[in-house]
């Protein structure tokens, strides 16, 4: 079966990229493939590992760098599974809003600083990958977001990019 990749982020831009690719994806019966890319949690700071030592007079010093090892490892891995389910919860309420009824639908989570090597790793195996651009205005707001920009040129797929609605209205309001 066919798949059309989405990459969202929670923005307008990229909900408006949902809604089209799932319009284009019930139109052309394909499978659509919701990918959300967040920023990884990193270990807990200094300052924790550091208040954390002094409730620990009594180990020594190499109990207390294991104890601390061990803590920062229980710590940020605890970090990035609230992480994952906000997000989680965040890509289940977009989709939720948006209208992705009557087409078969698969989610991706994923915890990566480069959200635009995930998407294009996706294109490999997409017929179409969709995502938004953030549009600032101005000079800037002809330029595409580096997400988009890198998609694409890299991407092993056709890509479609999404201008964000609010960008959208403000040219046809000043075409008038």
């Amino acid at each position: 079966m066919a798949s059309v990749v989405v990459g969202v982020d929670g923005s307008h831009a990229s909900k408006a990229a949902l809604e089209w690719a799932a319009r284009y994806a019930r139109m052309s019966r394909d499978k659509l493939v919701v990918v959300r890319v967040h920023e990884p949690v990193g270990d807990p700071s200094a300052a924790t590992l550091g208040s954390a030592l002094a409730y620990s007079p009594t180990l020594s010093g190499a109990e207390r760098g294991q104890s601390l090892t061990t803590m920062a490892r229980e710590r940020a891995h605890t970090a990035q599974m609230g992480a994952q389910e906000r997000v989680e919860q965040q890509l289940r309420r977009m989709l939720r809003e948006s209208e992705v009824s009557g087409i078969e639908v698969e989610t991706s989570v994923i915890a990566d600083r480069r959200p635009s090597r995930v998407l294009e790793d996706y294109s490999r195996y997409a017929d179409l990958l969709v995502v938004g651009s953030r549009g600032m205005g101005g000079v800037k707001g002809m330029l595409l977001g580096s997400v988009s920009q890198h998609v694409t040129q890299h991407s092993a797929c056709p890509v479609v990019v999404i201008p964000s609605p609010s960008r959208t209205q403000r040219h046809v309001r000043h075409r008038r």
